[in-house]
């Protein structure tokens, strides 16, 4: 739909252009800012997932729906909460997405299967393990196309899904299921 209202054709801008050299790399501006804002919101969300009211009642809700409802949390509300929240980081992450990359329609494919790799690598529900998880296909990833080359990357990337998947399906930092 939105490729019929835009059209397909790449689009871009580049804020901050400048390069800013941090003494073991150089970056530019526009990728630093995005990096920064990116990890303030990481930051932020877990804080406020781990220390506030509203956090510890989606944890709640997460965990045992009925549960929490019976505690006297309104689950439709928080429910609807958790999506709005959801929109809006995910209306930020294509703003920072769009500062480095050029903007289509599609640009969000490649880090969706990112994200989702990801994910799975870290355990389902960890946020830590995703932390990890992101780590450590950043770094696999970053070597994987140093060693070999970058039309590699989706190859490298889908073959760590698969080893996870194959080796370790609960994730890095996942439970295995209790078998009664």
């Amino acid at each position: 739909v939105t490729a019929l209202i835009f059209s397909a054709t790449f689009r871009g801008y580049r804020p901050f252009p400048e390069l800013v050299d941090l003494g073991f790399a150089a970056v530019t501006g526009g990728r630093l800012l995005a990096l920064l804002v990116a990890l303030a919101a990481a930051g932020g969300a877990a804080l406020a997932l781990r220390f506030t009211p509203a956090g510890l009642a989606i944890r709640a809700l997460i965990q045992n729906r009925s549960a929490a409802a019976l505690s006297g949390i309104d689950t439709e509300r928080l429910e609807m909460g958790s999506f709005v929240a959801g929109f809006a980081v995910a209306g930020l992450a294509g703003a920072l997405v769009s500062m480095v990359e050029q903007i289509s329609p599609f640009m969000g494919f490649p880090f969706t299967v990112a994200a989702f790799v990801i994910i799975i690598l870290g355990g389902l529900g960890n946020l830590t393990g995703s932390l990890l998880g992101g780590f450590v296909l950043g770094v696999l990833e970053t070597y994987g196309v140093a060693l070999t080359s970058p039309n590699y990357r989706s190859i490298l990337i889908y073959g760590v899904f698969i080893l996870v998947l194959l080796i370790r399906p609960q994730g890095l930092l996942g439970r295995a299921p209790v078998v009664r």
